[in-house]
């Protein structure tokens, strides 16, 4: 795909060098699914505006594979504001697909290219939270779609979110959802079991 460098938004300079889509994901997106289907199975190169087509699938495709990407951090109007900041929606878009790192303030104000106290200033200006709440957010989400969609052992989990200690998890997990991970597993089996 080609695109004018100098007229890309912060998104998308923010973005990842590579994303990966797993078939979980996939299959939760339908149209995605369909997109991707199209291009495994369309050949048609020497038909006229071929080119042209293929082009415009491939953008399709991307733009689906940003929306599980970027579940839940636009939901709020503020977000929009953050985004468009290219350093905040740098620090962002780390947090929603990077969860797992060992992030600080001071990493991650360094892999945006600002002081610790000013990221931290213009981040809790721009989304409404510090970044240590936003991380916590995003790594509580992914624990939760883990325990109710996956079998990923529950022993597993912590450190798939960017957890060295279970401890940690366990409280974490159980301020922001009210309940234990391990309950939360076995209400999500129950509801789909009944």
């Amino acid at each position: 795909m080609h695109y004018d460098a100098s007229a890309t938004s912060s998104l998308y300079q923010a973005l990842p060098w590579m994303m990966v889509l797993d078939e979980r994901r996939i299959a939760a997106e339908p149209m995605l699914r369909e997109v991707i289907d199209l291009i495994v199975a369309h050949d048609d190169s020497g038909s006229p505006g071929a080119q042209l087509i293929t082009l415009r699938v491939f953008e399709m495709a991307f733009v689906l594979s940003l929306r599980p990407m970027l579940e839940g951090t636009l939901d709020r109007p503020v977000a929009v504001a953050a985004f468009q900041h290219p350093e905040i929606g740098k620090a962002l878009l780390i947090m929603s697909t990077r969860f797992a790192e060992p992030w600080t303030l001071e990493s991650l104000s360094r892999e945006v290219g600002m002081s610790r106290s000013a990221f931290a200033a213009s981040f809790r200006k721009l989304v409404g939270e510090a970044p240590a709440a936003h991380l916590t957010a995003c790594r509580m989400r992914e624990s939760a779609r883990l325990l109710a969609e996956s079998s990923v052992p529950l022993g597993a989990v912590p450190e798939r979110v960017g957890y060295k200690s279970a401890v940690g998890f366990h409280l974490a997990f159980r301020k922001h959802h009210s309940i234990p991970p391990g309950e939360y597993r076995q209400r999500h089996r129950s509801q789909l079991a009944g």
